[in-house]
């Protein structure tokens, strides 16, 4: 009788596809989407300066996010002045382990 035995996970990241854009037909609001593989405690999306470092922003603070596509809108007044960002993206897993990403980001006028 054929059997198989299972004794490892895949180390598969738990989120992708992060997107960050203004909010079609509009000009006062932003749109965020993403993917959990797996429900977080927490996730995070800080906006540094790219050249120096410099924090800039805390652009998304989201705790019990569920697993699977995740979307939200952030008014154009909570958003930093137009240029260029890096994008730490910070994913708390249930289990207390974390994840991170770092993305560049560009905020238009």
């Amino acid at each position: 009788m054929p059997y198989l035995f299972i004794n490892q996970t895949a180390d598969s990241p738990k989120a992708a596809g992060f997107e960050f854009l203004l909010k079609p037909f509009s000009e006062e609001a932003y749109m965020y989407r993403f993917y959990l593989s797996e429900d977080a405690k927490k996730v995070q999306a800080i906006l540094y300066d790219p050249d120096t470092l410099v924090y800039k922003k805390m652009l998304l603070d989201l705790e019990d996010v569920s697993q699977g596509m995740n979307e939200g809108k952030i008014d154009k007044k909570d958003v930093p002045a137009p240029g260029k960002y890096r994008l730490l993206f910070m994913v708390q897993t249930e289990n207390g382990s974390l994840e991170s990403d770092e993305i560049p980001v560009e905020i238009g006028s």
